[in-house]
């Protein structure tokens, strides 16, 4: 969707990489903010680790990071390579999340990937948010190649939620809040475009999204 805040299925997006539409995913009932899921390209088997912005945002909880671990470790014994699709606007927040230690799973997501010994790879499609960037971006996730879609977004935090943070007080203090608040904002996405973090070589590149499941198959 053209707007950052709408919900999809990201079903639909693997359907259309994978050979013939067709794919199996792994646990679709448990932490359903996450897909694992097996797929074929070029007729060879490939994982794939995908945020669900159409559940909690796409946001992983502990059941999404358990279910991560264990695909990693899946795909890395039977020589899988996996490919993380990337719209994460964060972990799931909450008291529950802190009572279940959800810092603590963060960290065995991130020391999986990296211990991973498969080709792994990372196409950021439109959000990738705070530490949800650090799980699902392949530079902190031990990955091979990083990409992104020009729509992709990448920040320590949505840009909405960080002008409030660091420029609350400015913005309230201005002649015309609502105004300024617009401006930053506007000047914050522009700082968070994928062409940013290519620049930086936080990114290998930034490719046209129909040419996606070439690329996957080009990289692996």
């Amino acid at each position: 969707p053209d707007q950052m805040n709408r919900g999809y299925d990201m079903h639909r997006l693997i359907k259309r990489i994978v050979d013939d539409g067709r794919y199996f995913e792994i646990k679709p009932e448990f932490g359903k903010a996450l897909i694992t899921c097996l797929g074929r390209i070029g007729g060879r088997s490939v994982g794939f680790i995908a945020n669900n912005p159409i559940i909690d945002a796409g946001a992983p909880n502990v059941a999404s990071t358990e279910k991560a671990c264990a695909f990693i470790c899946l795909c890395d014994s039977f020589n899988i390579p996996f490919v993380h699709l990337a719209d994460v606007p964060g972990m799931f927040p909450g008291s529950i999340s802190e009572k279940q230690k959800l810092p603590g799973k963060i960290m065995n997501w991130i020391a999986a990937g990296q211990l991973a010994t498969v080709p792994r790879l990372t196409i950021t499609i439109r959000k990738a948010y705070g530490i949800g960037w650090n799980v699902m971006v392949s530079p902190h996730s031990g990955g091979d190649f990083n990409v992104a879609w020009p729509t992709a977004s990448i920040s320590f935090v949505d840009p909405t939620i960080g002008v409030e943070l660091v420029h609350g007080s400015k913005i309230a203090n201005s002649a015309d809040p609502v105004a300024e608040k617009a401006r930053m904002i506007q000047e914050w996405a522009t700082q968070t475009a994928p062409w940013k973090a290519a620049e930086e070589h936080h990114l290998d590149d930034v490719i046209d999204p129909r040419n996606t499941r070439l690329w996957i198959a080009q990289a692996l």
